[in-house]
Parts: structure tokens; sequence; C-alpha cells
């Protein structure tokens, strides 16, 4: 994952709009138990000019959110 990690971040800094980018980012980081990093991923995903008016990716990470807080807290 380290290496994921790396690139992800690199294409990231080539396109800070990337939205496949962030989208696996987004993922690595709820497999770290990172959901903070995640939220603020799919914030970036809603904000960006490739997904305005929404888009796939927006639609999959929020649910995967979603589905990590029902499964780590309960709620």
């Amino acid at each position: 994952m380290d290496l994921a990690f790396i690139h992800y971040r690199k294409a990231l800094e080539l396109d800070s709009q990337h939205v496949g980018a962030h989208e696996y980012l987004d993922e690595l980081y709820l497999l770290q138990d990172e959901p903070s990093l995640a939220q603020e991923h799919l914030t970036a995903i809603e904000n960006s000019p490739a997904c305005a008016g929404g888009c796939e990716e927006f639609e999959e990470l929020k649910s995967a959110i979603e589905v990590y807080h029902e499964t780590h807290t309960g709620q």
C-alpha cells in the first residue's frame, strides 16, 4: 500500500483535481482506518469541476464512507 500512496499523491501533485486519484487514495485511507482523511478527498471530488453536478466516484465513495462508519461505530 505504501507504493500506492506514493503514486496517488504524485498524481495529485500533477493534477490536484484528478478525480480517480482522489477516489483511490480515499479508499486506501478507509483501509488504513483514516476516515477523516477519506472525507477530505471526498470533499475534493465533490468540489472538482470534473464532478460538477455529481459523478459516480463521488456517490461510490460517499457510500463507502457511510458503510465504514456503520461497521466501525455501529451507527
